[in-house]
């Protein structure tokens, strides 16, 4: 048996729209009261008013009783005092939180500020004014593109948390960020590493470097990171000289193409057979220079033996500073400049 409609014209009173937790109606072409169900069917244009958010679809179910909407079609979010709007394929509302459903793209701001968050499922908080996806999705900006199975993004203090295979890749500037947990805001651009991170970058000259760590921060608008020491690992720079640098605390400016290490600093050079040690040092990409400082040593060895694999003539250098870097006139050759203190022995 067909089910007993009644079909009216919407009419809204003159009431306040900011009444506590209310979700009021505004605008719809028609909507049908169908007497077996608690839900109200609207039609064409829909319009729902939420404080200072608007709801827009093409059809709805509205539970009025319940202050509750399933939406579908062409669904819009908006918040002007916010600058944020959001859309997707369906929309359930319900206890202040939209759950949005299928191509969900949620953006805010203008030009350099703008920001976008996208998932096939994103539940969207308005009291706090905050985005969250479980179901894989990506945040981009004007300088990055961030993705993960897990995030969280307050439109209100550009603050993200991604977890499980997160990737940060900025196309510009050519470098990619691995790791399973990340913070990063979308106004300083500045990424908090808190887990195991590697990052690679391919430079102009066609080579790569890699900074590994398991804690730290890079900023991306100025490339430059600051790493530390986290459960006995220290952070390494895998230059792209082919030279490593680690310490308890590497500073990486990529503009510069140097880092600086403080704390069991240790630079080592396999091609030409050198470990630099000492409390403070610095490793330089395009110049190959290399100094250590406090308790400086170096070592420079011979290639293992073939069969044993024991080292032997290992030349020893303590000094106050230690330099070592590569002759211009010879690349194959490197050297070793000491002072204050200088002394050297063979083992």
């Amino acid at each position: 048996h067909a089910q007993d409609t009644k079909v009216f014209r919407p009419t809204i009173p003159a009431a306040s729209r900011y009444q506590r937790n209310k979700l009021f109606l505004e605008h719809a072409d028609s909507m049908m009261i169908v007497e077996a169900k608690d839900y109200i069917v609207l039609k064409g244009n829909i319009d729902f008013c939420r404080d200072d958010m608007h709801l827009y679809c093409d059809s709805a179910h509205y539970y009025d009783r319940l202050n509750k909407v399933d939406a579908f079609g062409n669904v819009r979010m908006e918040r002007p005092s916010k600058k944020l709007s959001g859309r997707a394929d369906n929309l359930h509302y319900e206890n202040d939180v939209l759950n949005m459903l299928g191509n969900v793209h949620m953006e805010q701001g203008e030009g350099v500020d703008r920001q976008w968050l996208e998932s096939s499922q994103i539940d969207y908080y308005r009291s706090s004014n905050t985005g969250k996806y479980t179901t894989g999705g990506k945040l981009e900006d004007s300088r990055n593109i961030l993705t993960s199975q897990v995030g969280t993004y307050k439109f209100d203090t550009n603050n993200a948390v991604f977890t499980q295979d997160v990737v940060l890749d900025n196309k510009r500037d050519k470098y990619v960020m691995n790791t399973n947990r990340l913070n990063y805001n979308t106004k300083t651009k500045i990424a908090q590493l808190v887990e195991h991170t590697t990052i690679i970058s391919d430079e102009k000259d066609g080579k790569r470097n890699q900074l590994e760590t398991n804690s730290g921060t890079y900023n991306t608008q100025d490339e430059v990171a600051t790493l530390y020491k986290k459960n006995q690992k220290q952070p390494i720079l895998i230059a792209k000289d082919g030279r490593t640098l680690e310490g308890d605390t590497i500073h990486y400016e990529r503009k510069k193409s140097e880092g600086y290490a403080q704390g069991h600093v240790r630079v080592v050079d396999k091609k030409h057979k050198a470990i630099l040690t000492g409390g403070y040092g610095c490793h330089n990409e395009e110049t190959h220079l290399s100094y250590a400082t406090r308790k400086a040593l170096a070592r420079i060895y011979n290639a293992p033996n073939a069969k044993t694999g024991e080292r032997s003539d290992t030349l020893y250098f303590h000094a106050d500073t230690l330099k070592t870097y590569v002759e211009r006139s010879d690349t194959t050759k490197r050297v070793i400049e000491a002072t204050h203190g200088a002394r050297f022995y063979r083992k």
